[in-house]
């Protein structure tokens, strides 16, 4: 994770990702990485799934930030997509852990045309 340096001028960066600079995401990368990744330890339930919460935040912060409008702080709106991409970690960790506890089920042999079990063999009197 990059080491936390001071951000650009906050109209620098807007300015940046307005246009679609990529400069800027490593910008704030630098500047807010240890920050986001306090947030991420914090909101993902597995300590492993932080720093994939900040990468995949960065990841979609590149591809939205021609879109950011510049009404809150750029370290608002990467701290919302961190938590948001926690969230969205901690479900999938949660629906996989509700498979992963559900028992295999058990094994039963095919019933006969009649109705009869076929576990036992059917009792031939002459």
């Amino acid at each position: 994770m990059p080491t936390s340096r001071p951000a650009p001028p906050v109209e620098t960066l807007l300015a940046l990702m307005q246009s679609g600079d990529l400069r800027a995401l490593d910008h704030l990368a630098r500047a807010y990485g240890e920050r986001l990744l306090a947030v991420a330890r914090r909101r993902c339930d597995l300590p492993e799934d932080a720093e994939d919460a900040v990468q995949q935040a960065l990841l979609a912060a590149g591809a939205a930030m021609t879109g950011y409008r510049g009404e809150g702080s750029p370290l608002a709106w990467l701290s919302t997509l961190v938590t948001r991409t926690c969230w969205r970690l901690n479900r999938r960790a949660t629906r996989t852990a509700d498979v992963a506890d559900v028992p295999a089920p058990a094994t039963t042999r095919p019933r006969s045309r009649s109705g009869a079990s076929s576990a036992r063999p059917s009792a031939r009197r002459s």
